[in-house]
């Protein structure tokens, strides 16, 4: 299914939940993954924060969230 969607219009979230995640090798692992699934770089987004805290203050995620959301 996914290889059915344009490059163009392909989007990635990335998270870690902590900042020594982020500075490990997991966050660019989870980048590595997108890019071979073919999304480009600049669609990626990486954001640091636990997926306990309130979607407000996972600012990345959330306005992806809204925009995708809206209809």
């Amino acid at each position: 299914m996914f290889e059915e969607i344009p490059k163009n219009c392909r989007y990635a979230y990335a998270r870690v939940s902590s900042k020594s995640q982020e500075d490990n090798s997991s966050l660019e692992a989870q980048k590595d993954e997108f890019l071979k699934l073919g999304v480009p770089v600049k669609k990626i987004q990486v954001e640091v924060g636990s997926a306990a805290d309130k979607i407000q203050d996972r600012p990345i995620f959330y306005q992806k969230q809204r925009k995708f959301t809206k209809v």
